[in-house]
């Protein structure tokens, strides 16, 4: 049973809107809550840039009507 719930807690892990490319032998890190955050850590070693994953999950998020 333990597969199981490991698919369903990764599919409900946060995804954040940045991520930080270190350099061409690592991959990304997409742990970033704001741009910001993201740019005081790879000030010397990489880039940030907005993760896609986020930019998705975000237009398929259900938008409230209000009533």
């Amino acid at each position: 049973m333990a597969p199981a719930a490991q698919g369903a807690s990764a599919q409900n892990a946060p995804i954040y809107p940045w991520c930080m490319q270190p350099s061409a032998r690592w991959g990304p890190d997409c742990n970033y809550t704001t741009i910001e955050q993201c740019r005081a850590t790879a000030a010397a070693v990489g880039f940030c840039y907005q993760n896609p994953s986020y930019t998705v999950a975000m237009q398929r998020k259900p938008q409230r009507t209000p009533r």
